[in-house]
Formats: C-alpha cells, sequence, structure tokens
C-alpha cells in the first residue's frame, strides 16, 4: 500500500516508481540518502524526509577585497563597513564584528571544507565545522551551503551567518570595527 501511495503522490514531481520504492526501505536508509527528479529532490533526514525544488548552487567564493560594499548568498544581502567601535550593537543578532586591524585582506567567502577548524568566540579551543555542524543540528541537506569566511590566509574568521572566530573579535583595544550585516 505504502508504496502505491508514496508514488501516486510523488510522481507529479516527476518521481518514478522504482525511486518511491527505494523510499519505502526506510530500514535500509540513511541520514543522507538523497533520491532526484528533474527539478525536485528528497533527502532522508534524522527527524524524516525532505521534499523540496533542487537549489540553485550558490558562486563557489566570493573575495571581498575591500572594507566596503555588499555581496548576495543564498538569498540573503550582507552589507560590509567599517565602523567606530562605538557604534558596535551586539543586540543586533544579525551582525558579525571583527577588529578591523587584525584583518589581511582580500577576504574570501567559500564552503566549508572537511578539517576546516575556528576557535568560535568564548573558546579555548578551536572546535572543526564538521563538528561545529552536528553540534548546531545543521541537516546534513544544508552542510554543502554551508559558508565561512577566510582572510588572505584562508584562516578563518567566521562560519556565516552567527559564529566568529575568538582570534578576531572585536577587544577593548580595538578601534576599528569591520561589521557584516545580513540585510
Amino acid at each position: 500500500f505504502l508504496p502505491a501511495f508514496l508514488y501516486e503522490n510523488l510522481r507529479q514531481f516527476d518521481f518514478s516508481r522504482d525511486q518511491t520504492n527505494a523510499l519505502c526501505r526506510t530500514k535500509s536508509i540513511q541520514t543522507g540518502f538523497r533520491v532526484e527528479s528533474k527539478d525536485f529532490e528528497i533527502i532522508a533526514e534524522r527527524s524524516g524526509f525532505l521534499l523540496r525544488k533542487k537549489q540553485v548552487q550558490s558562486p563557489l567564493s566570493i573575495e571581498i577585497a575591500h572594507a566596503h560594499g555588499d555581496f548576495k548568498l543564498d538569498g540573503y544581502r550582507y552589507e560590509i563597513l567599517v565602523i567606530n567601535k562605538k557604534e558596535v550593537d551586539y543586540s543586533q543578532l544579525n551582525c558579525l564584528y571583527f577588529d578591523y586591524k587584525l584583518l589581511d585582506f582580500p577576504l574570501n567567502l567559500r564552503p566549508w571544507k572537511a578539517g576546516d577548524k575556528i576557535k568560535p568566540l568564548g573558546m579555548k579551543g578551536s572546535k572543526k565545522i564538521s563538528d561545529w555542524l552536528t553540534d548546531k543540528k545543521v541537516p546534513n541537506s544544508q552542510r554543502k551551503r554551508q559558508f565561512v569566511l577566510v582572510n588572505a590566509h584562508d584562516e578563518l574568521l567566521a562560519i556565516l551567518p552567527d559564529t566568529i572566530s575568538d582570534v578576531y573579535k572585536v577587544r577593548h583595544e580595538s578601534i576599528d570595527v569591520l561589521r557584516i550585516k545580513r540585510i
């Protein structure tokens, strides 16, 4: 009954009978299992299955050559601006702040890679991005789309949109601050 029901409901998304039968073999399906039609995909997650329209790929990387301007990523626009430390407002959840004098341009926004590590704000040691994603319970279907901000030496400054490295945080002696704001 279940294979026929699934097929009848998923064929409108161009999934074949073989694909829907594969979804019914739930004991053998692991998190991350993926079935694709022309325009849609079904992904096995911890909590069940996710049906979504295939995502348009984000650019492989975005170079940020200057401390002002903006860029778009995954449907969001980000504004980059150097501000005075007195203008920092930590209550804004959509902003990342960095000590400007510690940054080596150009900065690069790129997908995370296996082995990437960051020292999250307030932590003594470093943490692999893969472990950070697991701790944050980021679904496997979204992990490939996770971007990190690195400096000219490929050192991690942040995990977008909300985690910065303790190494580049605003300090008591900071004067100028680079703000990246998601609009």
